[in-house]
């Protein structure tokens, strides 16, 4: 039928180019749900907890930026960029991505607290460390772009889970 396509397209028929169109479309199609079926395999019985990023350094809302870059140069926080940011009593107040600190001009880092650049808790979202991460990637669609919170049994926070996580299983 490739042949025919083929040799009907050198005639000028229309046939032909659509005919070509349709088996690659379908050929790309099968091979896009085969590695989707793969990947989804390869993710069963995991939990957040099995991916997360842990031991990430957080930040107190109430420090200045310059002196929290300076707290991450000095850490083993290489590679990551969002990180909990946390109030006085200890609980987790959002996430403060490493970007947005570095967009503040270095002659504003001293003036600017990290509380000012945090995403709120409530706008980020919030995972069980144990839940089926089948569920999650299809609960949270946006974990294939930001950065999810993973909280423990007492809605404490744990860890992080994005994009990253999920690209290295």
């Amino acid at each position: 039928m490739l042949f025919r396509s083929i040799v009907s397209v050198q005639r000028g028929s229309f046939e032909g180019p659509w005919a070509v169109l349709v088996a690659l479309f379908v050929l790309s199609s099968s091979r896009e749900a085969e590695r989707q079926r793969r990947t989804d395999h390869g993710r069963q019985g995991l939990t957040p907890g099995d991916v997360m990023r842990t031991g990430i350094p957080s930040a107190d809302a109430w420090l200045r930026v310059d002196a929290f870059l300076t707290h991450l140069e000095a850490s083993t926080a290489a590679g990551h960029d969002v990180f909990p940011v946390r109030g006085s009593d200890g609980d987790v107040l959002g996430v403060v991505r490493l970007d947005r600190l570095l967009a503040v001009r270095p002659d504003d880092r001293r003036f600017v607290t990290v509380a000012e650049l945090t995403e709120p808790r409530r706008e980020v979202p919030v995972v069980a460390v144990d839940e089926p991460l089948a569920d999650v990637i299809e609960n949270h669609p946006e974990i294939h772009r930001c950065t999810v919170l993973v909280v423990d049994r007492a809605g404490r926070v744990v860890g992080v889970l994005g994009p990253e996580c999920l690209a290295a299983r």
